[in-house]
């Protein structure tokens, strides 16, 4: 499939294993040259062989999302290379299922944190410069949780559905500056 991406520049957040992974993988052999993310080296690494082994490109930004200043130094690398066209935002997995009320509110603010703010923190880093090159593409990855309300991860779906709404509000706000977000 030509989805028209050759040769643009993909940062994926959460690709070093999973769906981020899985899509890391798919926009390298659309001919994006791709930013694996992830928090541990051997793992990113892992996917950036597979990438080159299928004759695509790519590098690793490690880095964690957990704390403002944390997120903007991993921006800040992802960047130094040059400018993103494709920004996903595929980070976060649900923590030990507990009931509702048993949830502690750090696993809360985490959730929200990983869904939302440094969401927003990587959106406001990198889709500015979409927009004044005239492209760019913004995926925010969510979940069928946000639909559910999981009683067992609570948390995780509120922060989803909370990441849609950042999505739905961002498209609004690009317009028709030739950057998208979904």
């Amino acid at each position: 499939m030509d989805l028209g991406l050759k040769n643009r520049r993909a940062f994926v957040a959460g690709s070093s294993s999973g769906i981020g992974a899985g899509m890391a993988v798919g926009l390298a052999r659309e001919g994006c040259e791709v930013i694996v993310h992830g928090r541990k080296p051997e793992r990113a690494a892992e996917v950036v062989d597979r990438i080159r082994k299928e004759g695509g490109k790519a590098i690793s930004v490690i880095g964690e999302l957990d704390t403002m200043p944390s997120v903007d130094d991993l921006a800040a690398r992802a960047l130094q290379t040059g400018p993103i066209d494709i920004l996903i935002n595929s980070a976060g997995a649900c923590q030990d299922a507990r009931d509702w009320f048993d949830v502690p509110m750090e696993n809360w603010i985490h959730q929200y944190q990983i869904s939302v703010v440094y969401t927003v923190q990587l959106i406001r880093a990198m889709v500015p410069l979409m927009q004044e090159r005239g492209w760019g593409r913004v995926l925010n990855v969510s979940s069928t949780a946000a639909y559910h309300g999981m009683t067992r991860h609570p948390e995780y779906s509120a922060a989803k559905i909370a990441n849609l709404s950042v999505s739905a509000s961002l498209a609004n706000r690009l317009g028709n500056s030739g950057a998208t977000a979904g």
